[in-house]
């Protein structure tokens, strides 16, 4: 069965989460057991409090039996979201270098390492990468306006920011490329008797909105 085209040059939220499980994050084991050797992974032997790696998905597995804790990442308190989101305000040119599925691992420890925060830290949370994702947005659509046919210059986006819109970016260059080559060198004309009118060629993007810039993506609801 064919993926409806929206999906088809982009991940589900889904997909990006499955990616984002294969990361190490430190856990704290409530009780002893052998490690596993695994094709992608070598998982150690849990040893009750003491700090160690695995990947993700094994800390998820653990916690949801209830035996282990998982530390939440360093970026993830309200002080350090509140300097991200300072700092993107204050450069209009330039994105903040969070990491790379900030996003994906925000949602991820919300929803199954939620007794890992205070009670009134989540919404608080939530908020802050609601805000920090809108002003990002702005940045990505200004950003938009220079593409041309060879590059997009857009350092520090994450994951999720990409695949929103590398459906629209990969059209729009597309587009580019077959105006540039539906166009007749000069020299050729004046070789030419006939005044031949040049081509008359649509804007690229013109079913886009006013911003030029039609999100295919979806949006990350934090709510859930």
């Amino acid at each position: 069965m064919a993926l409806p085209r929206h999906l088809q040059n982009t991940f589900t939220p889904q997909e990006l989460e499955f990616l984002t499980e294969s990361e190490l994050v430190r856990i704290s084991p409530r009780y002893k057991f052998n490690g596993l050797d695994l094709i992608t992974a070598k998982i150690p032997d849990m040893m009750p409090n003491r700090t160690m790696e695995v990947p993700l998905w094994y800390a998820i597995l653990l916690k949801k039996q209830n035996r282990c804790r998982m530390f939440t990442p360093d970026w993830l308190t309200e002080d350090n979201l509140k300097a991200y989101l300072k700092k993107e305000k204050g450069n209009a040119n330039a994105f903040t270098n969070l990491p790379f599925n900030w996003l994906e691992l925000s949602k991820i420890y919300f929803t199954y390492a939620s007794d890992e925060f205070r009670i009134d830290e989540i919404p608080k949370l939530k908020q802050l990468i609601a805000e920090l994702k809108e002003v990002r947005a702005i940045k990505v659509q200004t950003g938009l306006k220079s593409i041309d046919e060879h590059y997009l210059q857009l350092d520090n986006l994450s994951r999720m920011e990409i695949n929103e819109i590398r459906r629209f970016v990969t059209d729009v260059m597309g587009k580019y490329i077959q105006l540039k080559n539906t166009l007749v060198p000069e020299d050729e004309y004046e070789e030419d008797d006939e005044d031949v009118p040049m081509p008359t060629v649509g804007a690229a993007g013109e079913d886009d909105d006013e911003d030029g810039y039609e999100n295919e993506g979806y949006e990350y609801n934090y709510n859930q």
